[in-house]
């Protein structure tokens, strides 16, 4: 390790006395990752966000092929006042509304509406297909009440119309972007302009109407607004930044410093991922706060020896550049173990969060020195008359645990290990928005007026009319199967009553029509929807298993979005959590290999002591039942990130003395640390998905429980392990708080 050390303070000297080359290196390296930035895409579908070789992702890209599926919308228009019905006067201008957007937006590509449905009519020589619903538009009334019960004898009354009938429901299909976009192959600005467009010429001459939002594409373009809108919180945290230095540090400079470094690490790490061809997706949306993170620690450390000695700044880099690295290499342990996953996406955010941990060290020791020597003169990195050193500071810093607290405290630790068999792993569409927005409530006003809340497909792949049809019945008594969009029940629609030859004739025409296209492909398959009472991800994983029972292997099986949700769901948070023990593994044997002149008790505290939090955090997961998604579940990857880093420096800093000297060194430094992680964790309360509020929640309380096992936990446990002579010869080194007798420790 000490060959090691040499070298990283031979390499960061040798940037020193090159600094000219170094900074023109910095300058270019830069420039190249910043214009590389614009070829980054950010996924919005779940299609392009998981794995082709997912069995349920692989069914529904040779189904989207076959089937010719778009991206699409539904729209539901309803009075304001749900006790009333709308009007003719409101179902014309809904209907020229969508006569004008199928004639003018280059966009759309098919609208189906209640307005489009037929029914069959026959006498001795001809067979035609009137309209369902007759409505004059020439002249049309504000008194008179929309007729629907037309509707209710056909087989998807419960679709396109509420129970009591006093709702429409519009379906929009929408063309994949020709040009190129960051958003994949389907950019949702259309539905962007479709809803403005909505407010501008219909609701705001008819304010007795209002509409809501569904369909496979709302989530995207809900999504990507969240996005655009949810940004200024990076921009807040990186003030939150400065102004934190300023109060504790001193000066202005030192949080520009920092603010400086994570903005050129995030510009390298999203630079690179654009320069392979990797988007950002759910995971790897979290990255720009995982290198905050990183960030906040080597920084906070090297400001606390800024303050101590002002007017040796390489000096401090020089001391911290070793240590550091371990930190930093611990981090990118953590999350590299998460590219031995059989996911790509998980291997894809495991992987670039490495790279981010590295390149933020290597932003901050070899790039940050020489930018404190090209504005030296601006002043003090950290001024200690100017900081502000409250007393809770030093009282946390020098807090240990007591007798049964103490022995409580471990107990609860390995207590929590039987956590990690118990965790809630659910998720639902319906619980990402709060209640207030608008996916939500749209959720709400299907459930409450249809009795569903979402959809999944069942592929036939062989067109057997009886077997298909017995299958679909076996499906329908599912406790959580509301509704099923069968095909046979619409060719039965329009095939009643008639005679064979009719009958025949009639489904030759139906091939060609728009409203059985969606049933049956090219390729000879046929499916159905099935309309499910509840989309929580527990239910949809139920429904999905009694599916594949239902199904004879190879004959039928459940497809669609909603089944690759809820496999990526299902993968991906069980993924990030068994990759939780790995990681703690690796970062183990780090610990006891820099703990190695230690006796074995002090490293087993050590160990104890860094995985306390992680592991307790865990458990209180499991007892409170808290449900941890493809979101939530990113706490554990960061929390694993920074376990042990604490021990790491205050290791280097005793310099193979008690342990205690490194934390009498440091513990201020940890401190600061938490409290600005906690802040910054805080910021997530702003954002707009509601699983990333309570992310926040869980990073706060995370961040608060590694100090306790790191700080206080570890102090209690060396109080212990020392002997009184030992501690006695420290107190004034260590500025030790009177000792009680070592019985009472």
């Amino acid at each position: 390790m000490k060959l090691f050390c040499n070298f990283l303070l031979n390499t960061f000297d040798w940037s020193q006395k090159r600094r000219q080359i170094f900074t023109l290196s910095w300058i270019v390296i830069i420039i190249f990752f910043a214009i590389s930035l614009r070829h980054i895409k950010t996924e919005l579908r779940v299609y392009d966000l998981t794995d082709k070789n997912f069995p349920s992702t692989e069914t529904l890209r040779k189904m989207k092929e076959s089937f010719g599926d778009e991206n699409s919308i539904f729209l539901v228009f309803t009075p304001k006042d749900l006790n009333q019905r709308l009007t003719t006067e409101e179902a014309c201008a809904i209907k020229n509304w969508l006569q004008n957007q199928s004639l003018n937006n280059s966009e759309i590509i098919r609208i189906t509406s209640p307005f489009d449905l037929r029914y069959v009519q026959t006498d001795e020589s001809h067979l035609w297909y009137p309209k369902l619903l007759s409505l004059d538009c020439n002249s049309p009334s504000r008194a008179t009440l929309l007729d629907l019960s037309p509707i209710h004898s056909t087989p998807w009354h419960r679709i396109i119309s509420d129970e009591h009938e006093t709702d429409l429901a519009i379906e929009i299909s929408f063309r994949d972007t020709i040009h190129k976009t960051s958003f994949g192959k389907f950019d949702p600005a259309p539905i962007g302009l479709l809803l403005k467009d909505l407010n501008q010429n219909f609701l705001k001459d008819h304010p007795s109407i209002t509409i809501h939002l569904g369909g496979r594409s709302a989530f995207q373009w809900h999504y990507k607004e969240m996005v655009r809108k949810d940004a200024f919180i990076n921009l807040l945290l990186l003030f939150l930044i400065m102004i934190f230095f300023r109060i504790f540090y001193g000066t202005w400079k030192s949080g520009a410093y920092l603010v400086g470094t994570i903005l050129v690490s995030a510009v390298i790490t999203y630079g690179a991922m654009a320069l392979v061809g990797h988007s950002i997706d759910i995971l790897s949306n979290g990255l720009f706060f995982m290198i905050c993170v990183a960030s906040f620690e080597d920084f906070l450390f090297l400001s606390q020896e800024h303050l101590l000695k002002p007017k040796e700044p390489i000096v401090n880099f020089r001391s911290l550049i070793c240590p550091s690295f371990f930190t930093s290499l611990t981090t990118m342990i953590g999350f590299g173990s998460l590219y031995l996953s059989d996911l790509q996406i998980i291997q894809r955010f495991g992987l670039w969060a490495a790279f981010a941990a590295f390149i933020e060290w290597l932003t901050m020791f070899y790039l940050l020195p020489l930018l404190q020597q090209l504005f030296r003169n601006a002043g003090l990195w950290s001024i200690s008359s100017k900081a502000w050193k409250p007393r809770f500071i030093d009282s946390i810093s020098h807090l240990s645990f007591g007798k049964y607290f103490f022995r409580v405290s471990l107990l609860i630790f390995f207590l929590s290990f039987i956590g990690f068999s118990h965790l809630n792993l659910d998720d639902s569409p319906r619980a990402n928005f709060p209640s207030s927005h608008a996916n939500s409530k749209a959720m709400k006003y299907l459930k409450e007026s249809r009795g569903w809340e979402g959809s999944i497909l069942v592929l036939f792949h062989h067109d057997d009319d009886k077997r298909n049809r017995e299958l679909l019945n076996k499906i329908s008594i599912n406790e959580n199967v509301d509704l099923i969009d069968s095909p046979y029940e619409t060719i039965d629609y329009f095939t009643k009553n008639t005679d064979e030859s009719t009958t025949r004739l009639i489904k030759q025409e139906l091939s060609l029509a728009n409203i059985v296209q969606g049933y049956f492909s090219k390729d000879g398959e046929t499916r159905a929807t099935i309309y499910l009472k509840s989309f929580d991800l527990s239910q949809i994983n139920r429904t999905i298993q009694y599916i594949k029972e239902v199904c004879p292997p190879g004959y039928c099986e459940p497809a669609g979005e909603g089944v690759v949700y809820a496999e990526y769901s299902n993968k991906v948070s069980n993924t990030l959590f068994n990759s939780f023990i790995l990681s703690l593994a690796l970062v183990g044997f780090i610990l006891i290999g820099l703990s190695w002149q230690y006796p074995a008790k002090i490293k087993i505290a050590i160990l104890v002591s860094s995985f306390w939090g992680p592991v307790v955090m865990i458990g209180i997961l499991a007892v409170c039942r808290i449900p941890l998604n493809l979101v939530t579940s990113i706490f554990a990857s960061i929390l694993v990130g920074l376990t042990g880093d604490n021990a790491i420096q205050y290791l280097f800093a005793s310099n193979g003395k008690n342990i205690l000297v490194g934390m009498a060194k440091r513990s201020h430094a940890s401190t600061h640390l938490a409290i600005l992680m906690c802040m910054s964790s805080l910021m997530f309360l702003g954002l707009t998905l509601v699983p990333m509020k309570l992310l926040g929640v869980l990073l706060f309380s995370g961040f608060l429980l590694c100090l306790v096992g790191d700080l206080n936990l570890l102090r209690s446990f060396t109080l212990r392990l020392s002997s009184e002579e030992e501690l006695k010869a420290l107190h004034p080194m260590l500025s030790l708080r009177p000792l009680k007798h070592q019985q009472d420790l």
